[in-house]
């Protein structure tokens, strides 16, 4: 199982169901309040119609985004946008 997608600063966090992707929020919250830093909520998203949320703040709620320059929809990437993005960037 993944858990995670980490970049540099970035993550993406995944779960099998909503009750598991808000544990990990609850940990990440958790993590963060222990080691003194904390997530951008502004610039949080989620998929789906559960509302989620850290540090007791709801996350904003998609149903597309772009992770690392690839685009991603409710069923994984998104092949047509990313490609058409990536020609359109080359014309």
């Amino acid at each position: 199982n993944v858990g995670g997608l980490f970049y540099a600063n970035d993550i993406a966090l995944v779960a099998p169901d909503a009750e598991a992707m808000q544990r990990m929020l609850n940990f990440c919250d958790d993590h963060s309040r222990v080691n003194h830093y904390r997530f951008n909520t502004n610039k949080s998203i989620t998929f789906g119609t559960h509302v989620y949320t850290i540090y007791g703040e709801p996350l904003t709620q998609r149903t597309e985004f772009k992770y690392l320059g690839i685009r991603f929809n409710a069923d994984g990437i998104d092949w047509v946008k990313h490609f058409s993005a990536m020609i359109a960037k080359a014309e």
